[in-house]
């Protein structure tokens, strides 16, 4: 049995039994992390017992999607071409769990290993000799351990320090519920250096110093729940102010706000000797710093993107403590810019009491200036007239899923997307551009309502959650 076939057995499981959770396991029965070694640079945990109450949740939610039909039609029919059956096959081959631990070889390999504690070991035993490249597999302290080749299972054999007993992997999952759906654990020193193996461009995104990251999916009354934390040494970050909520309009089909006070991206950034480079010649080509860009930016800030005609309003507001600064240093980075490409400068109009800059690009214009102590960008002149109606903290929809979410009132950053309205939004804007959305895309995000998560602020472990609303 392949791996492609092993990840498939498991979805089907997912998607046609339940699950739930406890510390160490996405159930509450032992944790293959009992057996895994030390030295594991990730490690998943999911439930396949059926009388969960997590994953009965989980079922309602998806009966709601039309994708789970098809996708259920879809793996059956590739059970089938193996001449399996669910309910024959794999229900009795499978533990209350089905754990994966990853591991990572001196050279550089990446190992997935899986474990159960069967309900019948004869069915998991049938089940792996299947496929043209019969899995390879070994009962070891109970449990049946599965893997691609003999040279993945050795470190299980071995005697020594369990994933289980570490202090980091103990860490990080006591941040997680007790119940959910799934748990992940990874190493969080051993990330950047896959990602540098696999994609050498992703492994210099300053993605910040983590010790460790670990999240859970879990399913609530009306929806599904992402939670989980990281510990590193990234920078304290510190709670936006609620009130630029107020800043933002009613309607809005997405919403972000945080705090920009921590420069520890910046820091990672300058000691990339490639990003460096690249952020060198940034800085030459708008005639300023980041260190000084950064610096005028502080404080708190926020962007919004509503429905506009032709295309969307996509609005950045900040409120640095030198908002005069800030405009003078982006008009000297937009002058620049606009000598070096060959584009019109930047001409000033005034909206009611504030004097904007207009940038004109391909179909809209790029507008920015102060009003009222903030610095506003946006491709649309809305933005800088008296504003006075209802704002995002008036909007039904959020505050429908701020209260589902447990919105707190110290929060970090936010991010909003209101699914339900931004549906129609993107099919008028994709015929606009003489496209469409795919039939079977658009039924599968007509049921969903919302989306909003948050971080909370710490110098040591940052915290975050988000809710998926399928009311």
């Amino acid at each position: 049995m392949t791996r492609v076939l092993s990840l498939l057995i498991v979805a089907l499981a997912l998607l046609a039994a339940g699950c739930g959770g406890s510390t160490t396991a996405a159930t509450g029965e032992p944790s293959g992390a009992e057996i895994t070694p030390a030295s594991a640079v990730g490690f998943v945990s999911l439930n396949t017992d059926a009388g969960s109450e997590q994953w009965q949740q989980a079922s309602e939610l998806l009966q709601k999607l039309p994708a789970r039909e098809k996708l259920l039609g879809r793996i059956t029919g590739a059970l089938a071409d193996e001449d399996l059956d669910f309910a024959r096959d794999i229900r009795p081959a499978l533990g209350p769990t089905v754990d994966f631990a990853v591991l990572s070889r001196a050279n550089g390999q990446t190992d997935v290993v899986g474990m159960t504690q069967p309900a019948d070991g004869a069915k998991l035993e049938a089940l792996l000799r299947k496929g043209g490249k019969p899995a390879v597999h070994a009962e070891i302290d109970g449990w049946t351990v599965f893997a691609e080749d003999e040279a993945a299972l050795a470190p299980f054999r071995v005697d020594g320090d369990k994933l289980q007993d570490s202090e980091p992997f103990s860490d990080a999952m006591a941040e997680l519920p007790d119940e959910a759906n799934a748990k992940a654990y990874f190493d969080g020193r051993a990330v950047p250096r896959a990602l540098g193996r696999t994609a050498p461009a992703l492994g210099t995104v300053p993605v910040g110093d983590f010790d460790w990251v670990s999240a859970a999916v879990s399913s609530e009354q009306d929806g599904f729940k992402i939670e989980g934390a990281a510990k590193g040494r990234a920078g304290e970050s510190k709670p936006f102010d609620r009130s630029l909520l107020e800043q933002i309009p009613s309607g809005a089909l997405v919403a972000i706000a945080f705090n920009g006070g921590n420069t520890s991206a910046l820091d990672q950034l300058r000691a990339n000797p490639k990003l460096s480079r690249q952020s060198a010649r940034l800085e030459e080509l708008l005639g300023i710093g980041l260190q000084e860009l950064v610096g005028l930016l502080g404080g708190d800030a926020g962007l919004y993107v509503r429905p506009g005609s032709p295309d969307l309003e996509v609005t950045l507001l900040t409120k640095p403590e030198n908002p005069k600064g800030l405009l003078r240093t982006i008009d000297r980075a937009v002058t620049r810019v606009s000598l070096f490409s060959g584009r019109p400068a930047p001409t000033r109009r005034r909206i009611g009491d504030v004097v904007v800059r207009e940038v004109p690009l391909d179909r809209v214009s790029l507008y920015y200036g102060v009003r009222d102590g903030a610095l506003i960008a946006s491709t649309a002149t809305a933005a800088f007239g008296d504003y006075s109606g209802a704002s995002l903290e008036d909007d039904p929809v959020f505050t429908d899923a701020a209260a589902a979410a447990k919105l707190p009132d110290d929060a970090a950053a936010l991010l909003f997307v209101n699914v339900e309205d931004s549906l129609p939004v993107l099919q008028d804007l994709a015929r606009e551009y003489a496209a469409s959305i795919p039939p079977d895309v658009a039924a599968n995000l007509e049921p969903l309502e919302s989306f909003l998560g948050f971080s909370m602020p710490d110098s040591d472990i940052a915290r975050f959650s988000g809710l998926l609303r399928i009311p």
